[in-house]
């Protein structure tokens, strides 16, 4: 608001950039514009609602708005730029003298502009920003901007476009990256990052060097599907996978980088054993078979804590593979070919593993029931 009571005007530096016959801006939008008075009345999404069925934007998820909040009020750094559109087009672009396409772009207190790529950002930076001015602190920065003169209909295209065709990371390489974030994040600094990201960095991170050493071992050599390559012949399932079937036993035992060597050493023991009494499944034709795939593996290394645990009361904690056959074998005709042959039928989602787990679980519980314990203990 300007002294005289009167809306102000906002003025913005920007590069005026051309794709073909459109025309739009771009630039850096200051804190003081988006997060204050002027930004929250003339900077809104077109939300949609039984109210405004011709809006198009999704309702902001309060935990999103937080993470990025906290992300970036803790100095961290979000070059990705939001996308901003004035419907009315009533915004002018001058170029400094000299500059042709560099200039000021002004935008009256009249027009509105609206959210199209960027809204749980703008929310996350606005509450950021009144964090900090309630403990009396003016945080300035500046947030790179687009802007352009569309209509209602091609707005919308736009956020249809934006959303439909950006694919979002592969679970196997954003492993990769929670790996090196692991590995080079500050502490204290890590506990800034969304949550997101955050909640599964250190489990995710140590599972994924699991399957790096168990990618050379015999049984799974050349089964793996290796992140940015074709699938070539005998791989069987993706990295991310097993990653994720490793769940249970990384938190289980608290695994760190230490225990790695160990857990890929138990693991290949563990799959030798499977091999013994599924020795089909686990060979060349590994593909026709779901013991190797999602439900597989999802299935045996949730089963590898109870075999574990049996393992240490009935076989003096021995990992060898002709204990964990022996164990196993407890499933009877659960842990054959034939059986694994069959087990496509059952479909591969989180029902699916939960549903084999526990057909395999109970036999081999049941016959280890009324044998006595040789000994007490749970670890790896």
């Amino acid at each position: 608001m300007n002294m005289d009571g009167t809306e102000q005007t906002v003025n913005l530096n920007v590069v005026k950039t051309r794709q073909g016959v459109n025309e739009f801006y771009v630039g850096a939008i200051s804190s003081s514009i988006l997060c204050g008075e002027w930004g929250r009345k003339h900077i809104r999404a077109d939300m949609w609602s039984s109210g405004n069925q011709e809006g198009y934007q999704r309702t902001v998820t309060d935990a999103r708005v937080k993470d990025f909040a906290n992300y970036i009020g803790n100095n961290r750094m979000s070059p990705t730029g939001i996308l901003l559109n004035s419907r009315d087009g009533n915004i002018d672009f001058k170029p400094y003298p000299g500059a042709l396409d560099y200039g000021k772009l002004t935008i009256p207190a009249s027009s509105e502009l609206y959210e199209v790529d960027g809204q749980h950002r703008i929310e996350g930076l606005r509450m950021a920003y009144e964090s900090k001015k309630a403990q009396g602190v003016t945080w300035t920065f500046e947030f790179p901007v687009v802007i352009t003169r569309l209509s209602k209909y091609e707005e919308a295209v736009q956020f249809a476009v934006i959303n439909k065709t950006q694919k979002g990371l592969r679970t196997e390489l954003t492993d990769r990256v929670l790996r090196k974030i692991s590995e080079a994040e500050d502490p204290f600094m890590r506990q800034s990052l969304p949550r997101i990201i955050a909640k599964d960095i250190e489990w995710r991170s140590v599972a994924s060097k699991i399957v790096d050493g168990l990618k050379q071992q015999g049984i799974w050599s050349g089964k793996i599907q290796i992140p940015n390559t074709k699938r070539s012949k005998g791989v069987v399932v993706s990295e991310g996978t097993i990653v994720s079937s490793l769940e249970p036993l990384v938190k289980r035992f608290d695994l760190t980088d230490s225990n790695i060597p160990h857990a890929v050493e138990i693991l290949a023991s563990y799959w030798e054993g499977i091999a013994g009494l599924c020795p089909n499944a686990v060979t060349a034709d590994a593909g026709n078979f779901p013991l190797m795939k999602s439900l597989g593996v999802g299935v045996m290394h949730t089963l590898l804590l109870d075999v574990i645990d049996i393992s240490d009361d009935y076989h003096a904690g021995s990992r060898e593979p002709a204990v964990f056959r022996e164990i196993l074998e407890a499933a009877g005709d659960k842990m054959t070919d034939k059986f694994w042959e069959d087990a496509k039928l059952f479909g591969n989602n989180k029902g699916s593993v939960s549903r084999v787990y526990r057909l395999l679980k109970e036999p081999i519980l049941s016959f280890y029931s009324d044998k006595n314990k040789v000994k007490q203990g749970r670890v790896l």
